[in-house]
């Protein structure tokens, strides 16, 4: 939900000079891998030897619980979605520099997101990181990162 943050806060102050985004939520899909990770991530109590996994329960924070206790997590579903939704609506309007990537192998973010970033603001640089998930970033793909965040910051001159 960061990115969505920042291009709400990128439409609303106007010190914002460039958006870096990573993994932006603007449309969401939901594959099995998401499923059981997300399910291996809240219901054990020791994560096995499974990359996503592992990676989501660092990124996540969540310590392990029984079923009913994400019974809570539903008002923050529904926030997600509002947010996604004044994104949406606030994109067309930031015209400084943005930065989108997106994991190829994103369980949570499918591509629509990506076609919803070239049509509602079509001078986007969009990244495609080709190893990537949501909760993992292999060297080739930080370094990918990297470059381009360092290349915005020189023509920024920042």
């Amino acid at each position: 939900m960061g990115g969505l943050f920042s291009i709400l806060c990128a439409n609303k102050y106007t010190k914002v000079k460039a958006l870096v985004l990573i993994s932006t939520p603007l449309a969401v899909r939901v594959t099995l891998r998401a499923v059981r990770t997300n399910l291996t991530v809240g219901l054990k109590k020791t994560i096995p030897q499974d990359r996503y996994a592992y990676a989501a329960s660092q990124a996540l924070s969540v310590a392990p619980g029984k079923p009913w206790d994400y019974i809570g997590w539903l008002p923050r579903l529904r926030d997600l979605f509002s947010y996604i939704k004044q994104s949406r609506r606030v994109l067309p309007q930031i015209h400084i520099p943005i930065i989108c990537f997106h994991g190829a192998k994103d369980e949570l973010i499918g591509s629509k997101s990506l076609r919803l970033f070239k049509s509602l603001a079509p001078n986007a640089e969009l990244h495609i990181l080709h190893e990537s998930s949501h909760f993992t970033y292999p060297a080739t793909d930080f370094n990918e990162i990297e470059t381009a965040i360092k290349k915005t910051l020189k023509e920024l001159k920042v």
